[in-house]
Protein backbone atom coordinates (compact mmCIF):
# COMPACT_ATOMS: atom_id res chain seq x y z
CA UNK A 1 0.00 0.00 0.00
CA UNK A 2 2.54 2.45 0.85
CA UNK A 3 4.88 2.00 -2.45
CA UNK A 4 1.29 2.32 -4.49
CA UNK A 5 0.88 5.51 -2.40
CA UNK A 6 4.58 6.60 -3.21
CA UNK A 7 4.52 5.90 -6.84
CA UNK A 8 1.39 7.52 -7.11
CA UNK A 9 1.90 10.47 -6.00
CA UNK A 10 1.61 13.71 -8.08
CA UNK A 11 5.14 14.93 -6.77
CA UNK A 12 7.34 17.76 -9.48
CA UNK A 13 10.37 17.16 -7.13
CA UNK A 14 12.33 13.63 -7.84
CA UNK A 15 14.36 14.34 -4.59
CA UNK A 16 11.49 13.88 -2.44
CA UNK A 17 10.51 10.62 -4.39
CA UNK A 18 13.71 9.01 -3.75
CA UNK A 19 13.94 10.23 -0.21
CA UNK A 20 10.55 8.31 0.37
CA UNK A 21 11.76 5.32 -1.67
CA UNK A 22 14.90 5.29 0.51
CA UNK A 23 12.19 5.29 3.65
CA UNK A 24 10.38 2.61 2.53
CA UNK A 25 13.15 0.46 1.73
CA UNK A 26 14.78 1.05 5.11
CA UNK A 27 11.26 0.17 6.75
CA UNK A 28 11.04 -3.34 5.14
CA UNK A 29 14.63 -3.86 5.68
CA UNK A 30 14.31 -3.17 8.91
CA UNK A 31 11.04 -5.44 9.54
CA UNK A 32 13.18 -8.13 7.32
CA UNK A 33 15.78 -8.29 9.72
CA UNK A 34 13.63 -8.35 12.90
CA UNK A 35 11.25 -11.29 10.94
CA UNK A 36 14.51 -13.28 10.49
CA UNK A 37 15.60 -12.62 14.27
CA UNK A 38 12.25 -13.90 15.44
CA UNK A 39 12.76 -16.76 13.23
CA UNK A 40 15.95 -17.73 14.90
CA UNK A 41 14.28 -17.53 17.97
CA UNK A 42 11.75 -20.06 17.55
CA UNK A 43 13.93 -22.11 15.31
CA UNK A 44 15.77 -22.89 18.37
CA UNK A 45 12.75 -23.52 19.79
CA UNK A 46 11.77 -26.26 17.84
CA UNK A 47 14.66 -28.16 17.14
CA UNK A 48 14.56 -28.60 21.12
CA UNK A 49 11.45 -30.09 20.63
CA UNK A 50 12.75 -32.25 17.79
CA UNK A 51 10.02 -30.74 15.10
CA UNK A 52 11.00 -31.82 11.64
CA UNK A 53 8.00 -30.71 9.99
CA UNK A 54 8.18 -27.32 11.77
CA UNK A 55 12.11 -26.84 11.59
CA UNK A 56 11.14 -26.93 8.06
CA UNK A 57 8.25 -24.35 8.00
CA UNK A 58 10.01 -22.08 9.33
CA UNK A 59 12.90 -22.38 6.84
CA UNK A 60 10.41 -22.26 3.82
CA UNK A 61 8.86 -19.09 5.51
CA UNK A 62 12.52 -17.76 5.38
CA UNK A 63 13.39 -18.90 1.57
CA UNK A 64 9.74 -17.24 0.80
CA UNK A 65 10.27 -13.90 2.46
CA UNK A 66 13.56 -13.68 0.06
CA UNK A 67 11.15 -14.59 -2.96
CA UNK A 68 8.78 -12.14 -1.65
CA UNK A 69 11.47 -9.25 -1.15
CA UNK A 70 12.89 -10.05 -4.81
CA UNK A 71 9.60 -9.42 -6.23
CA UNK A 72 9.24 -6.04 -4.45
CA UNK A 73 12.07 -5.21 -5.66
CA UNK A 74 10.97 -5.43 -9.38
CA UNK A 75 7.78 -3.66 -8.36
CA UNK A 76 9.52 -0.57 -7.11
CA UNK A 77 11.25 -0.43 -10.39
CA UNK A 78 14.24 -2.92 -9.96
CA UNK A 79 17.17 -1.47 -11.86
CA UNK A 80 15.36 1.38 -12.16
CA UNK A 81 14.76 2.73 -8.59
CA UNK A 82 16.39 5.19 -7.02
CA UNK A 83 20.12 4.26 -6.42
CA UNK A 84 19.69 4.65 -2.50
CA UNK A 85 16.39 2.08 -2.35
CA UNK A 86 18.62 -0.42 -4.59
CA UNK A 87 21.32 -0.28 -2.67
CA UNK A 88 19.20 -0.70 0.92
CA UNK A 89 17.07 -3.91 -0.73
CA UNK A 90 20.60 -5.41 -2.34
CA UNK A 91 22.36 -5.18 0.96
CA UNK A 92 19.22 -7.17 3.17
CA UNK A 93 18.91 -9.24 0.64
CA UNK A 94 22.75 -10.70 -0.37
CA UNK A 95 24.18 -9.67 3.08
CA UNK A 96 21.30 -9.74 5.76
CA UNK A 97 19.22 -12.40 4.73
CA UNK A 98 22.28 -14.47 3.30
CA UNK A 99 23.93 -14.51 6.34
CA UNK A 100 20.50 -15.36 8.48
CA UNK A 101 19.65 -18.32 6.45
CA UNK A 102 23.34 -19.82 7.24
CA UNK A 103 22.31 -19.02 10.98
CA UNK A 104 19.19 -20.72 10.24
CA UNK A 105 20.32 -24.22 8.43
CA UNK A 106 23.17 -23.97 11.25
CA UNK A 107 20.96 -24.15 13.98
CA UNK A 108 18.89 -26.81 12.23
CA UNK A 109 21.73 -29.05 11.42
CA UNK A 110 23.52 -28.20 15.04
CA UNK A 111 20.37 -29.81 16.55
CA UNK A 112 20.42 -32.73 14.31
CA UNK A 113 24.19 -33.54 15.93
CA UNK A 114 23.00 -35.46 19.07
CA UNK A 115 20.44 -37.51 17.66
CA UNK A 116 23.24 -38.55 15.04
CA UNK A 117 25.65 -38.99 17.73
CA UNK A 118 22.76 -40.95 19.50
CA UNK A 119 23.16 -43.06 16.28
CA UNK A 120 26.42 -43.66 15.87
CA UNK A 121 27.32 -44.15 19.28
CA UNK A 122 24.74 -47.39 19.53
CA UNK A 123 25.87 -48.56 16.05
CA UNK A 124 29.49 -48.58 17.92
CA UNK A 125 28.26 -50.27 20.79
CA UNK A 126 26.41 -53.50 18.63
CA UNK A 127 29.01 -53.50 16.40
CA UNK A 128 32.29 -53.88 19.56
CA UNK A 129 30.34 -56.95 20.29
CA UNK A 130 29.98 -59.14 16.92
CA UNK A 131 32.68 -61.45 15.95
CA UNK A 132 34.36 -61.36 12.19
CA UNK A 133 31.94 -64.04 11.05
CA UNK A 134 28.85 -62.04 12.21
CA UNK A 135 28.80 -59.56 8.85
CA UNK A 136 24.86 -60.07 8.78
CA UNK A 137 24.65 -58.89 11.76
CA UNK A 138 26.71 -55.93 11.20
CA UNK A 139 24.84 -54.69 8.05
CA UNK A 140 21.24 -54.83 10.31
CA UNK A 141 23.22 -52.58 12.71
CA UNK A 142 24.80 -50.26 9.84
CA UNK A 143 20.95 -50.15 8.31
CA UNK A 144 19.88 -48.72 11.95
CA UNK A 145 21.62 -45.83 11.50
CA UNK A 146 21.90 -45.19 7.91
CA UNK A 147 17.67 -46.08 8.06
CA UNK A 148 17.62 -42.55 10.57
CA UNK A 149 19.84 -40.64 8.35
CA UNK A 150 18.18 -40.82 4.86
CA UNK A 151 14.66 -40.50 6.50
CA UNK A 152 16.22 -37.25 7.80
CA UNK A 153 17.51 -36.58 4.46
CA UNK A 154 14.27 -37.03 2.58
CA UNK A 155 12.35 -35.15 4.96
CA UNK A 156 14.52 -32.06 4.41
CA UNK A 157 14.32 -33.02 0.57
CA UNK A 158 10.10 -33.28 1.17
CA UNK A 159 9.83 -30.06 3.46
CA UNK A 160 12.39 -27.73 2.49
CA UNK A 161 12.71 -25.30 -0.39
CA UNK A 162 15.44 -26.29 -2.40
CA UNK A 163 17.78 -23.33 -1.25
CA UNK A 164 17.34 -24.09 2.63
CA UNK A 165 18.54 -27.51 1.57
CA UNK A 166 21.11 -26.87 -0.43
CA UNK A 167 22.43 -25.17 2.50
Amino acid sequence: EILRIITNMDCPDMDIRNVLMAQFARLISNSLCLYADFLCKELKTVCREADVLKACILLNNFVEMRELLSKLYKDMGGDEMPQRSSDILNHVQNKNLADKLDELVLIYAESMEPRIESSVQAMRFKLVGLHSSDQAHALAVIDDVMGFLIEWRDNVKEKCEKSAEDR
